[in-house]
């Protein structure tokens, strides 16, 4: 659930397991608020705009595993490979929901092509 009245700037952080060896924080944040957006033809309007950066770290218990195998130079690149951090901003549409995806990941791209209300 998206609180569409929320102030812009408005931040707030989760921290959450992502796997066994790994977890991920995420810092969001409200953009606009107020949009007008078009997304496949179809206008919507009081559209909320919110950021959201993922970073993920391994759990130390994993890091302590990976000593026995590899050097710490190599488990801090395997560290540096994880923690590339990933954002991306939804669009929400006022009574609908989700409407957009835009990411720094290319296949995480998504819109919304139809919806019905009941």
């Amino acid at each position: 659930m998206i609180d569409l009245d929320l102030p812009i700037r408005t931040t707030w952080s989760t921290t959450f397991p992502t796997s066994a060896y790994s977890t991920a924080t995420e810092t969001s944040q409200v953009l606009y608020t107020g949009l007008n957006r078009t997304v496949n033809n179809i206008s919507y309007k009081n559209v909320i705009a919110i950021q959201n950066v993922s970073i993920s770290a391994f759990t130390p218990a994993y890091i302590a595993s990976l000593s026995s195998i590899y050097t710490p130079a190599q488990i801090q690149v395997l560290e540096n490979e994880i923690s590339q951090p990933i954002t991306d901003t939804t669009y929400y549409a006022l009574g609908i929901g989700g409407i957009e995806v835009s990411s720094t990941l290319p296949e995480e791209q998504e819109t919304l092509l139809t919806y019905s209300i009941k």
